[in-house]
């Protein structure tokens, strides 16, 4: 099974990865050694999805390499998974490493099961395309053509080589043209990924819920975009990823950011309240 995918992106280097990436070192050498002993499933296959993406490799041999792992070892059963919610306090930020492990292992996780499940994205086969009939023309020989008037009954009429020419090409039936396959356009699912370029404190509402988290992390954050959501950021100094665009941003004052059916909005402090029931957190 080839990992040359895998080769390419160690060949960078760690710290070069670590920096276009946001993935901490200690998950890329685990990643890049295969030291899959301790390492959340959910976990692995996100990073391993963001070093694909971000590289344009294919990864999908060391996926395989993973899940055998787990198999063999009956590790990472993802309905033994809970998401514990950590207390929330914007003054008193607790370092509750166990909650946030658990918080974006079940974020990564969802958007893993969206990704992998069937949709309109395989291949569609091109239809076969009409079998082309071709009609042989007719030969004619010269005595067939031209008959001499001694020979020539008086009811037949003479035929003359261009206008046996002419008959046998009317006589010709066009060839068909093939039919061209047209493919569907490829559907491409909404994403969105938190990126910090320095250590940031998180803050999420959960719109269809209320239900608040928080995480602080230099690592990316893989956001459920099946959900209505509500953000601040405790500084303006990340990137935002939204299907495949993009958003830098350099600020050192919180942001507050509204995300709802694939769309991504700065707001201010006020419309957050009011998104959020007049709280500001």
């Amino acid at each position: 099974m080839s990992n040359d995918g895998l080769e390419t992106i160690k060949a960078l280097g760690i710290d070069r990865v670590h920096a276009e990436t946001h993935i901490s070192a200690t998950n890329l050498k685990a990643i890049f050694e295969k030291s899959f002993e301790g390492m959340p499933k959910v976990q692995f296959l996100g990073f391993v999805s963001i070093l694909e993406r971000e590289y344009g490799v294919d990864l999908s041999g060391l996926k395989e390499e993973f899940v055998r792992y787990g198999e063999e070892h009956g590790i990472d059963d993802p309905s033994k998974t809970t998401i514990v919610p950590p207390s929330f306090d914007l003054r008193k930020k607790r370092k509750g490493w166990a909650y946030i492990v658990a918080l974006v292992a079940g974020i990564v996780w969802v958007v893993y099961l969206i990704g992998s499940s069937p949709s309109s994205e395989s291949a569609v086969p091109a239809p076969k395309k009409a079998p082309i009939e071709i009609v042989k023309p007719v030969e004619t020989t010269p005595a067939e053509a031209v008959m001499p008037e001694a020979e020539a009954a008086p009811s037949e009429a003479i035929v003359t080589d261009g206008e046996a020419d002419m008959e046998v090409a009317a006589a010709e039936p066009e060839a068909a043209e093939p039919e061209v396959a047209t493919l569907p356009a490829p559907i491409i699912h909404d994403t969105l990924q938190i990126l910090p370029k320095v250590r940031l404190w998180v803050g999420m509402v959960d719109l269809a819920t209320y239900k608040k988290s928080q995480i602080t992390t230099a690592d990316p954050i893989v956001v459920d975009t099946n959900r209505s959501w509500l953000f601040i950021f405790g500084h303006g100094n990340l990137k935002l990823e939204h299907s495949g665009e993009i958003i830098d941003l350099q600020s050192k004052e919180p942001l507050y950011y509204h995300y709802d059916e694939g769309t991504l909005n700065e707001i201010s402090e006020s419309e957050f309240k009011r998104y959020n029931r007049g709280r500001a957190w």
